[in-house]
């Protein structure tokens, strides 16, 4: 795995929310190669040194941290396995984040269509002539004065919905 492609980084702009770990990946990613580079280096000063050639102070040195590079490495190895896991659950986490927002705003929707749904019955009810009927000329215990109070009233449909569910339920039931 390279760094970032054409100088533009994973991290910028929306990439930063789809991949937060983008930056940290990609430095211990480069980290991680400079240390395999120089691990090989310290592997071919070995060689050199079996082959009889004389290395020099500073490659002598260097030659003898190759337990240290190893280390480095290994370190970086579970780095990067550490990562991978944080950005599993990270993206478990935000999967089921989405699932739920969008689980809320189908029930939302639903909510809307049922009470859509509610209030067309209620105006397909009141439209039908024999209802009207009864209301205006208080018929079947519709009293007249109850209906003009209910429309002055700020829930006048609830209300009204539930004086003809209990108190005329034959015009509701019956459907004439």
């Amino acid at each position: 795995m390279k760094g970032p492609v054409d100088g533009v980084h994973a991290a910028s702009d929306e990439g930063l929310v789809i991949n937060p770990y983008s930056r940290i990946e990609d430095t211990i990613e480069k980290k991680r190669r400079n240390l395999e580079k120089r691990k090989i280096r310290l592997q071919q000063y070995e060689e050199d040194l079996r082959n009889g050639k004389k290395l020099s102070e500073e490659q002598q040195e260097a030659r003898s941290r190759i337990g240290e590079v190893e280390t480095q490495l290994e370190f970086m190895k579970d780095l990067m396995k550490m990562l991978t896991g944080l950005q599993k659950e990270y993206h478990r986490s935000a999967k089921q984040r989405d699932e739920a927002n969008r689980k809320r705003q189908m029930e939302m929707e639903r909510g809307r269509l049922a009470e859509f749904i509610y209030y067309q019955n209620i105006f397909r009810i009141l439209s039908k002539e024999h209802v009207a009927g009864a209301l205006v000329d208080a018929s079947e215990g519709a009293p007249v004065s109850c209906i003009f109070a209910l429309y002055a009233s700020k829930g006048w449909l609830y209300a009204l919905t539930d004086h003809f569910l209990i108190k005329m339920p034959q015009l509701v039931v019956e459907g004439r």
